[in-house]
């Protein structure tokens, strides 16, 4: 049955509605979805790059006060039993500030 004042079907008419109806919507979540994927991988890049640059930090700090003979190179060079029983290793003498940048 066709509608004579426009010539067009109504059955035609509705389900054309509701085609383009879901085809916005489809655009919509699709468009949501790689937002929110966009904006994690940005964050997750950004999250890591700042923990590499925190790590190189610290170890530039390591690396300077083991340079300035506050590391390691004032152990013994054989374990003596005094050694053990104190119990400070050289990541502990380094890290023994608490120091974080």
């Amino acid at each position: 049955m066709r509608d004579k004042g426009s010539g067009v079907d109504p059955r035609f008419a509705r389900t054309f509605g509701l085609r383009l109806a879901l085809w916005y919507a489809t655009l919509f979540v699709s468009g949501a979805i790689a937002i929110v994927f966009v904006t994690y991988f940005l964050t997750a890049a950004s999250l890591a790059q700042r923990d590499r640059q925190i790590i190189n930090g610290k170890l530039g700090d390591y690396a300077a006060a083991y340079l300035r003979g506050g590391g390691c190179s004032r152990q013994p060079s054989a374990p003596s039993s005094r050694w053990r029983r104190s119990g400070s290793s050289c990541a502990s003498s380094i890290a023994g500030s608490n120091r974080w940048s």
